[in-house]
């Protein structure tokens, strides 16, 4: 009975979490052209750590209105969140082009550019050295000894 309602203390979190997760995604599948829908999306997949998801929603609605700076602006976070600063830094960038972007925020976007032009920049360098090497006194005398090793095992030579 207690391992039953510790399953269930663990277990309920997670299914309302899935369950509301679930639930924004149909209301926003119903209406994609409204953004309200879109954007709880957007903010449920960022909670439960969808950020793909999240993208996805927020690059079609940028779509329907390519002029929504703070889409544009909010798409360049979460490419920095996953790991793309050249995406992050196109999004930014233009997000700052827009004049009706207010000065708080225009200042965010100044220091998330840097950010992502500071990981763009990043340089990296690999290499591998590989060799081998043999060395046989006189290679054309044949053993002396009629064992001889073979695929791990021992073999007989004939005379």
């Amino acid at each position: 009975m207690y391992k039953a309602f510790l399953l269930l203390v663990i277990l309920l979190p997670l299914h309302a979490a899935a369950a509301t997760y679930q639930q924004a995604y149909e209301s926003m599948a119903e209406d994609p052209a409204n953004p309200h829908k879109s954007f709880n999306f957007v903010k449920t997949a960022i909670r439960e750590g969808d950020i793909t998801g999240a993208v996805g929603a927020l690059e079609r609605m940028l779509r329907i209105d390519p002029s929504l700076s703070n889409i544009q602006l909010e798409l360049g976070v979460l490419y920095l969140r996953l790991g793309a600063p050249a995406a992050a830094a196109e999004y930014i960038s233009a997000a700052m082009r827009s004049p009706e972007v207010p000065v708080w925020v225009r200042n965010r976007a100044k220091s998330l550019l840097a950010i992502a032009n500071e990981s763009n920049q990043r340089h990296q360098f690999a290499f591998s050295i590989t060799g081998t090497t043999a060395h046989d006194s006189n290679a054309n005398a044949a053993p002396t000894d009629p064992e001889v090793l073979v695929g791990g095992g021992t073999g007989l030579l004939d005379e």
